[in-house]
């Protein structure tokens, strides 16, 4: 297991849990960089480390991708040590490069944000 996922999985209550996913360390210094990045080179969007863009599809794709992982990260499997996720970094990335959408449909909609 990837020694960033360790404290969090290693939380003996859900409260505990709670906290390393509020006290926003795993998010805001593991996992915000990379899907702010997917979402630069994917999409050409720009998202501030809040979640913050002048395009709303960035803002609502930027969040859908935080929820999704948070989800993910509660999985019971994860915990059980059923999924074992290796390089958290790679993980991340490819989650977050998953829940995009077609690049043909941000272009329909707003051909001006992809160049």
């Amino acid at each position: 297991m990837d020694v960033v996922l360790l404290p969090f999985l290693q939380a003996a209550t859900p409260a505990e849990r709670e906290h390393h996913l509020s006290d926003l360390i795993l998010i805001l210094v593991h996992v915000t960089p990379i899907v702010r990045r997917v979402l630069r080179h994917k999409l050409g969007f720009s998202v501030t480390p809040h979640g913050h863009s002048p395009h709303h599809d960035a803002e609502d794709l930027y969040h859908d991708i935080i929820a999704n992982l948070i989800a993910l990260l509660n999985q019971p499997q994860l915990h059980s040590g059923q999924l074992n996720i290796r390089n958290f970094r790679q993980y991340v990335t490819r989650i977050s490069t998953c829940r995009l959408p077609n690049l043909e449909s941000v272009q329909l909609r707003k051909p001006e944000i992809l160049k």
